[in-house]
């Protein structure tokens, strides 16, 4: 081996720590971007082909009773590739205890196991017979305990009759809707006749044969399936087009990875900048090695070649480390998004392409990082190289800032060496600012971002002041039932409100999306939206209608003073939109809200209602929990079927894909704090091993190891409190671009923009923390040496 690679090989495991920091500062970086690009890849590519492997249905009608002949019927239609029927029943309670009951929709085939589309998958049990049903195994916690081959007590008709069925088995269904306060069963068509209902479908699912990626055909097609069913006598009440061939949380999904992706990428610049400092800490160390070997006659292109040779060992080291370590995060995280989303991964390892970026980062960025340094370095003259060692002739005093610091006398002369050391080596101190004080940064604006997203979960739910959602088997007059609530200790406000299913009209006279229309009090206690646009509704309003940023989020056009026509309890009407409110819907139907008179009104329901929302005394889940046993109990006294559901059950179901992001944030908030704990790390380190002979002079002149190390310290503490100050300076822009950017993936619009305390506090005890680590152990080693040692040492 020749004489330069020994010196490579050297170099390397002579200073441990050296060579340890600069791999560390490259792998960091590499895997924040792997572990990202890695999730993306895998919860893509695994989400598409699960949802593929179900052969999803381009578009679902909901529709009047047909029968198989009316299917084949449809199934040979020119236009149609597949078609298939089902049965969709509602108004199904599920008992799960004493005065314990939940909802539970229903869906039914002639064999769950052979359907056509959305095909399910049997995790446990078997599936269903007569008399039984399976549970999508999101549902399974609702059922409060109940397992494969227990019995469930089914209510109908709104209390009026039950019906037992056996718990078959458990089964994933990728269309079903996460955070779901209600059981998503399934059975077949001998169980739907067994509960009293005809057997005969009220949902077709089906694919084109021709242009399945055009919305627009599609949609022509599900008309043209409407005619036929408006020919014999029937009708289509809603249909549904799918995105084709993706999950419906895709967009979402790729939205959010898309913040973690610019995460990742901004560590890999952090990365860079350690890097860079590292290796011209390393040739400042090396420049007297550096005059000898041009002494004795090696020629630039050489050293070079040597130490573009060390970085590149660098990075095939972090490579060792950060590939195997990215692969298990990656996979790990993607697997928790899997579950929390229901769909599968198809196996363990991180996607070829990664691999690649990683291989190529690894060697690249020390290369670049490194070449400005070494060529810089390599084109020293001998005598300058030679001359520059230790504490040879030092510059300082030549700058603006080494003039202001000469003036400080103020301060004890060990307080003055160590702010004086501070910015002996500026461009380094530059680059470990730099990368400080953007961790910093990010650090504070991902708790800010938090914080803004809890403000905005607060502000979306301030419209559901009520505590306890009542919902009655039929229609009950006001004046009854309200004075049984007010009784009931710990109710305070109880409100009625109307309230009906319907659907948005489209193109063709067919329903495009599902909503629940809400008329509350116009004054009421219970209800205080956040308006983008618009007013809420006023006493007097007709078919006025206050809409979600999520509904217009679907038809970008609509503004206020914009028609929408509805169709509800059989009937259609155009309805002005007044006002537009900040809202999150976490499925496929939209909340619009207009005044209880007016609805109650065209519903033939005044002074009458379904349901009733209450505010309790104290608003805590425990109490609300309370609450709402003691309004069962008394209703169940009182001979009336009740539902009830508390307002922390639905925040909670709600704020499950925001705790996902949260918590993902967070972890890359802790790789941006480990990359600038690594940065000043490798300072100090690089700048104690640069002063080992200094510190000899000054225990030779009778400095004791707690001075040495109070001088250490304190610059450690100088350049960690700059950092601080800096980033909470900046860190205000980019959290406000952080939170824009998050606030339209899962909001459709800007979110309020909080600044936490708490960041800016966690910040600070973080860089201390840092800073005296990373201050103590390189000054503990070097005041373990003697003085004869460290006045030696080259």
């Amino acid at each position: 081996m020749a004489p330069r690679w020994r010196k490579v090989l050297a170099d390397l495991w002579s200073n441990k720590t050296r060579s340890l920091l600069v791999v560390l500062s490259i792998a960091v970086g590499v895997l924040a971007v792997g572990t990202v690009l890695g999730i993306q890849q895998i919860v893509s590519r695994d989400m598409r082909e699960s949802y593929l492997a179900i052969h999803p249905a381009q578009a679902q009608a909901f529709t009047t009773n047909f029968d198989d002949d009316f299917l084949y019927a449809i199934q040979r239609m020119p236009e149609v590739a597949e078609a298939e029927g089902r049965v969709m029943i509602g108004a199904i309670r599920a008992v799960t205890g004493p005065d314990q009951k939940v909802d539970l929709s229903l869906t039914a085939a002639d064999d769950l196991a052979a359907t056509r589309f959305d095909r399910l998958k049997l995790l446990q049990g078997k599936w269903p017979g007569k008399n039984e049903l399976v549970v999508e195994r999101l549902s399974l916690g609702l059922l409060r305990g109940a397992g494969v081959g227990d019995m469930l007590t089914l209510e109908l008709d709104g209390g009026q009759r039950t019906h037992t069925v056996r718990l078959a088995g458990v089964v994933q269904d990728l269309n079903a809707q996460v955070g779901s306060t209600s059981v998503q069963a399934y059975t077949n068509l001998a169980t739907v006749e067994a509960l009293g209902q005809p057997r005969e479908y009220n949902a077709l699912y089906f694919t084109v044969a021709q242009n399945p990626e055009d919305h627009d055909h599609v949609q022509a097609v599900g008309q043209a399936i409407s005619k036929r069913f408006e020919l014999n006598g029937g009708q289509v009440g809603g249909l549904y087009v799918r995105p084709y061939n993706q999950h419906p949380a895709q967009s979402s999904v790729d939205a959010i990875l898309g913040v973690l992706g610019a995460l990742g990428l901004f560590s890999l610049v952090l990365s860079g900048f350690l890097v860079f400092n590292t290796m011209s800490a390393l040739l400042t160390q090396h420049i007297r090695q550096i005059g000898i070997m041009k002494a004795v006659g090696a020629r630039a292109r050489q050293i070079v070649g040597m130490y573009l040779g060390l970085m590149l060992a660098f990075g095939l080291l972090a490579l060792f480390f950060s590939l195997p370590v990215s692969t298990l995060l990656a996979w790990g995280a993607a697997r928790l998004i899997a579950y929390a989303l229901n769909f599968d991964l198809l196996g363990f390892g991180l996607p070829w392409p990664v691999v690649g970026i990683e291989l190529v980062l690894c060697l690249v960025v020390p290369l670049l990082a490194g070449l400005v340094p070494v060529v810089v370095g390599t084109r020293l003259t001998v005598h300058a190289a030679l001359s520059t060692y230790g504490l040879g002739r030092g510059r300082f005093g030549r700058s603006l800032i080494d003039k202001v610091l000469r003036r400080v006398r103020f301060l004890s002369r060990p307080l003055l060496i160590s702010l004086r050391n501070t910015f002996r080596r500026k461009a380094r101190l530059v680059l470990t600012l730099t990368t400080l004080t953007l961790a910093g940064a990010i650090f504070i604006g991902v708790v800010n971002v938090r914080a803004s997203m809890g403000a905005t979960i607060d502000q979306i739910f301030a419209y559901l002041l009520s505590d306890v959602n009542l919902n009655f088997d039929r229609v009950r007059r006001t004046e009854e039932v309200v004075p049984i609530m007010q009784q009931v200790p710990g109710v305070d406000v109880v409100e009625a409100w109307a309230g009906m299913n319907a659907e948005v009209m489209g193109p063709g006279d067919i329903a495009a999306e599902k909503l629940v229309v809400f008329g509350p009090p116009v004054n009421s206690q219970l209800l205080k939206p956040t308006m983008l646009e618009g007013r809420w509704i006023v006493p007097g309003d007709e078919n006025a209608l206050a809409i979600p940023t999520s509904l217009r989020a679907k038809h970008p056009g609509l503004k206020v003073g914009d028609k929408l026509t509805i169709k509800m309890a059989g009937r259609k009407q155009d309805w002005v939109v007044v006002g537009i409110f900040q809202f999150l819907n976490t499925g496929d139907t939209y909340l619009v809200y207009t005044g209880y008179d007016y609805l109650a009104r065209i519903l033939n329901q005044s002074g009458r209602s379904f349901y009733y929302e209450i505010s309790t005394l104290d608003h805590s889940s425990a109490f609300q929990n309370q609450v709402s046993q003691a309004l069962q109990a008394e209703f169940k006294r009182q001979g009336i079927g009740v539902y009830l559901q508390t307002g922390g059950s639905i925040r909670d179901s709600t704020s499950v894909v925001l705790n996902i992001v949260a918590a993902f944030l967070m972890a890359m908030t802790v790789l941006i704090a480990v990359v600038g704990g690594i940065g000043l790390m490798g300072t100090m380190g690089m700048n104690v091993i640069e002063r080992t002979r200094e510190i000899g002079v000054m225990r030779a002149i009778g400095a004791s190891t707690p001075a040495i190390l109070r001088l250490v310290l304190v610059e450690g503490m100088l350049i960690g409190g700059l950092s601080w100050l800096a980033a909470v300076a900046i860190a205000t822009p980019i959290s406000q671009l952080m939170a824009s950017t998050i606030g339209q993936a899962l909001f459709q619009s800007a979110i309020p923009f909080v600044f936490d305390g708490v960041g800016v506090l966690a910040w600070l005890l973080v860089v201390i923390v840092i800073s005296a680590l990373s201050s103590v152990l390189p000054a503990l080693n070097a005041a373990r040496l003697t003085v004869r040692e460290v006045l030696a040492y080259e």
